[in-house]
């Protein structure tokens, strides 16, 4: 999320993605292979389907308890939420 909001990433490149996913640790060679995958972007394909059958559009948006939390300015009551659960 913030590579893309707060750092203006291009998220649709797979070259990125990868230099993001080496950055947390990952191995970059083999995230690379999975961007290419037909199987992998078909299950893209059906999460985001089930994302949108669920009601969630837009990024970031978060789900606790059957609750949407949607955009970064609603993360501070997500976190009391979770605190409050827990």
């Amino acid at each position: 999320v913030r590579a893309y909001w707060a750092d203006g990433k291009p998220l649709a490149d797979p070259e990125t993605v990868a230099a993001i996913g080496a950055s947390v640790g990952e191995d970059r060679a083999k995230l690379r292979a999975a961007l290419d995958d037909a199987a992998v972007k078909q299950r893209f394909i059906e999460a985001g389907n089930a994302i949108l059958a669920k009601g969630i559009f837009g990024s970031p948006q978060m789900v606790f308890r059957g609750e949407l939390y949607w955009g970064t300015d609603r993360l501070d009551q997500l976190k009391a939420a979770l605190a409050k659960a827990a």
